[in-house]
């Protein structure tokens, strides 16, 4: 049976003069989540790590809408996936 991973991803999104930036935490029973990956899927697709505090950065280009999802290695994540709008330069 798979486990699922409840997880919570908190964003901020910084838009820079060229191109986004999304950074945030994750957290696991309130204590911040080390090690999972933050997926990012749209126009382009990105995958960062987590590090020790639970914080990732996702930076690119192009402006669109994306879907933000957070996994552990052994594919389980939770919460659902989020859809971002990410725009550049405003």
């Amino acid at each position: 049976m798979k486990r699922v991973l409840a997880a919570a991803a908190f964003l901020v999104l910084a838009q820079a003069q060229q191109g986004w930036e999304v950074t945030g935490t994750v957290t696991y029973n309130a204590k911040p989540a080390k090690g999972l990956l933050v997926i990012i899927e749209g126009p382009m697709s990105h995958v960062v790590e987590t590090d020790g505090q639970g914080r990732y950065t996702l930076k690119g280009d192009p402006p669109g809408l994306y879907s933000l999802r957070v996994q552990a290695e052994d594919n389980t994540s939770a919460p659902r996936p989020r859809s971002v709008s990410l725009a550049a330069g405003m």
